[in-house]
C-alpha cells in the first residue's frame, strides 16, 4: 500500500525516535490504566494531547504534515470514503451477525446487553464520551501515535497489525471485548493509511460509536 503516513520518519534520526518513544510510552500507560480500571477522562485527554503535540511539533520541524495525516481532505476524496463506509459497515454487521449466531445459537452463551444508561441525566454525558471523546482521543492514541513510526520502521501492513492488536487489547483490558472492537482497530488503521488523513478514522469511529449510542438509547427506552 502506498501511503504518505510516516514518510518523513523513514529517514530515521531524532524525529523517528521521538515519535516512537512517545507512542510506546503513551500506549503502554493507556493499556496499564485500562487493565487497572483507572482510566479517567483526564488521563485520556492528557495522553492524547501529548501525542498530538509531539507529532505536530515533529511535523512542523520536518515541514511534512502529510506524514502524520494532518489534512482534512483524504487523498481519494470524501465521496470515495462515503462508499467505503457503507462497505465497512456491512463487514462489521456480518461479523457481529456471525458472532451472535455462533455464540447464541451454537454455543448457547447467555449474553446480557450492556446498559450504560439507567437515568436520562446520563444520556448527554454518554453521547459526549462515545461520540466526541472516544473518537478523538483513541484515534490520537492508536492511529496517530502508532501508525507513522510503525509504518516508517516496519511498513504499512505491520503498522495496521500493531495498531489493530493494541486497540483490541485496550478494549479487552477495559472490559469491552466485543467483536466489533476486535476488528475496528485494523479497519481504522487501514483507513488512516489509505486516506492519508486522520479525519477519516475519526469520522468512521464517530459513526460506529453513534450507532452504538443509538443501541444504548434503544435498550433504555424500549428494551427495559
Amino acid at each position: 500500500m502506498e501511503t504518505p503516513i510516516g514518510r518523513s520518519l523513514k529517514r530515521g534520526g531524532i524525529s523517528a525516535w521521538i515519535t516512537t518513544i512517545v507512542a510506546l510510552a503513551a500506549v503502554a500507560f493507556h493499556l496499564v490504566l485500562c487493565a487497572n480500571r483507572q482510566l479517567t477522562d483526564w488521563w485520556l485527554v492528557a495522553l492524547a494531547t501529548a501525542v498530538v503535540v509531539t507529532n505536530a511539533v515533529v511535523a512542523l520541524q520536518s515541514r511534512d504534515r502529510l506524514s502524520f495525516g494532518f489534512r482534512l481532505t483524504p487523498i481519494q476524496g470524501w465521496v470515495y470514503w462515503a462508499k467505503v463506509t457503507l462497505i465497512l459497515g456491512a463487514i462489521v454487521l456480518c461479523v457481529l451477525g456471525l458472532s451472535a449466531a455462533v455464540g447464541l445459537g451454537i454455543l448457547r452463551v447467555h449474553v446480557s446487553p450492556p446498559r450504560h444508561i439507567v437515568d436520562r441525566s446520563q444520556i448527554g454525558p454518554l453521547f459526549v464520551w462515545m461520540c466526541i471523546y472516544a473518537p478523538l482521543t483513541e484515534e490520537a492514541m492508536y492511529r496517530l501515535a502508532i501508525c507513522p513510526p510503525a509504518t516508517a520502521w516496519f511498513g504499512p501492513k505491520a503498522a495496521i497489525a500493531i495498531s489493530g492488536v493494541a486497540f483490541a487489547g485496550a478494549h479487552v483490558l477495559g472490559g469491552n471485548p466485543g467483536p466489533d472492537n476486535q476488528i475496528a482497530g485494523f479497519l481504522l488503521a487501514w483507513a488512516y493509511l489509505k486516506s492519508g488523513s486522520l479525519a477519516v478514522p475519526v469520522a468512521l469511529h464517530f459513526l460506529g460509536n453513534l450507532v452504538a449510542f443509538g443501541l444504548q438509547l434503544y435498550f433504555f427506552y424500549w428494551a427495559q
